[in-house]
């Protein structure tokens, strides 16, 4: 349920209301952030709130929603299923923090390699490998986020949001790889 308040909140934003509504949100908290939030936005020119979720806790979230939205939901606004997706996203910054790989998920492999060949024709070939792996977290909220409350197929590649997530974990692992091999 606050993931949704979240998400709609700043789809109702303009581009410059949602960068001011972020930044104002990093200084309150005091955060350091993980990449340039204007860099998010010119990379994933979506909605933003995976850059949110990338950097602050449950709580810090949660004093986002409006009291009074609290106070009728009772202990959390949070879901199960936003639960779920905010460890997605505690996953994929741990892989970026501590180098590791991802578990395969052997079973959508096909649909895997379909949403790389579709990044290759869309972006140039290996170009992921220049980007902050950072980047991608929000991207993988994105996909997480759609596949629970839009639909399970990505409206721009016709394919499994999973896919896209497995495929960014993917690139996250070979971002590190490659940023391993060239220190």
């Amino acid at each position: 349920m606050s993931l949704t308040y979240l998400y709609n909140k700043l789809e109702k934003m303009d581009k410059r209301e949602q960068y001011c509504y972020i930044q104002n949100i990093i200084i309150q908290f005091q955060i350091t952030p993980k990449y340039d939030l204007m860099t998010c936005m010119e990379s994933y020119p979506k909605n933003p709130l995976g850059y949110l979720v990338m950097h602050l806790t449950l709580d810090q979230l949660q004093e986002l929603v409006p009291k009074y939205l609290r106070e009728l939901v009772g202990q959390s606004t949070f879901n199960t299923d936003d639960i779920l997706i905010m460890d997605l996203v505690d996953y994929a910054t741990d892989l970026i923090d501590r180098k590791l790989a991802p578990s395969p998920h052997l079973e959508n492999a096909g649909d895997v390699l379909r949403v790389l060949e579709f990044g290759a024709g869309k972006y140039k070939e290996w170009d992921f490998l220049k980007l902050n792996p950072y980047v991608l977290v929000p991207a993988i909220f994105r996909h997480a986020y759609k596949k629970e409350y839009i639909s399970e197929i990505d409206e721009e590649s016709h394919l499994p949001h999973e896919a896209h997530i497995d495929s960014n974990l993917r690139m996250i692992t070979m971002i590190n790889e490659h940023e391993s091999k060239n220190s």
